[in-house]
């Protein structure tokens, strides 16, 4: 008697493992053709660009560019087979466009414009007063804002900017201590002298 599993019962879970996966003939044939992801993002690029418009600082295309090429060389992103490989690959460009359009498409901002104080205002009487507008004067309350405090701005497109070039930077070099030390960046920092 054998203490490993029988030969069939691994390939039943091997079998089953493929299915789950999809690398088995018949799961191929349940994927979704190409077509379907290309109309639907034609759909959110349309609705998006309606909503945000294009855009409107070359950093959101250049950021668009290095996603778009480094997603594909890491193979975060697999290019479709056959003639679907470039409309899609477009259409991963615009849409990459609308994603940084709304990431690092701040611009110049005033953060504290919202804040207002109410201010009573006196009308003037009209050319000719009745006795009533002698007696009672027009008040109205009309909201204005702080002046120092609302016209203070901020652009939060170099903001974002710095940040996202240190996070893509970090994406594209990785770090050698998986291959030196077996294990993630940080801990071997601390027991390695100086």
């Amino acid at each position: 008697m054998s203490d490993g599993p029988d030969s069939s019962d691994v390939d039943q879970r091997l079998a089953r493992i493929e299915r789950q996966l999809g690398l088995d003939a018949e799961a191929r044939g349940t994927e979704f053709h190409p077509a379907w992801p290309f109309a639907a993002g034609i759909a959110a690029v349309c609705l998006g660009y309606l909503g945000v418009g294009t855009p409107r600082h070359y950093y959101q295309v250049l950021f668009s560019i290095l996603l778009l090429l480094l997603l594909y060389h890491r193979g975060s992103l697999l290019p479709a087979q056959g003639a679907w490989k470039w409309p899609l690959i477009c259409l991963n460009f615009l849409l990459f466009c609308l994603l940084f359009q709304l990431l690092i498409g701040g611009g110049v901002t005033h953060p504290f414009d919202w804040v207002r104080v109410p201010v009573i205002t006196k009308a003037l009487p009209p050319a000719d007063p009745s006795w009533y507008a002698a007696v009672v004067p027009d008040y109205s309350v009309q909201w204005q804002a702080v002046p120092k405090l609302a016209e203070w701005s901020i652009d939060v497109t170099k903001v974002q900017t710095f940040l996202l070039l240190a996070v893509m930077a970090g994406a594209l070099f990785r770090c050698k201590c998986r291959r030196r030390h077996g294990s993630q960046c940080g801990p071997h920092l601390l027991r390695e002298p100086f």
